[in-house]
């Protein structure tokens, strides 16, 4: 699950995409700073890596969104 946060006034939410590659792992492409949580509720950390990140088939699921 993918989303997209706000942190200051500016109404213009940062983008976040994911393409699914054809070995089964993901790239996620982001504004911002990208932030991983194993739940929808968080804990939210930040991901210390620039975009694109790219996450391999066996890693655990969970949620990421993108924040300004």
């Amino acid at each position: 699950h993918l989303s997209q946060w706000l942190v200051d006034g500016d109404a213009t939410p940062p983008s976040i995409s994911v393409t699914r590659n054809a070995d089964g792992s993901l790239t996620v492409e982001f504004e911002g700073t990208l932030q991983t949580a194993p739940t929808v509720n968080g804990p939210w950390t930040d991901v210390d890596a620039a975009s694109p990140v790219n996450w391999s088939k066996d890693q655990a699921a969970g949620f990421a969104r993108s924040k300004k």
